[in-house]
């Protein structure tokens, strides 16, 4: 007969799975994108389109004129 039959199982299973998974993901994503974008282009369009503006202003006040006058 066998004297010693089954001395000992598994005594430590399993000790510590995963103790920190993820620490932190992405603080800080997209700071600040484009604060300024294009500041000049809006100025000389305005600078070109004075001329004609001030035609068309002139052109309005004399017909006013010429209406008060008739």
């Amino acid at each position: 007969v066998d004297p010693t039959p089954n001395p000992t199982p598994n005594p430590t299973p399993n000790p510590t799975p995963n103790p920190t998974p993820n620490p932190t993901p992405n603080p800080t994503p997209n700071p600040t994108p484009n604060p300024t974008p294009n500041p000049t282009p809006t100025q000389t369009l305005n600078q070109r389109s004075m001329p004609n503006l001030v035609v068309v202003v002139w052109g309005v006040e004399i017909q006013i004129l010429m209406q008060g006058m008739a």
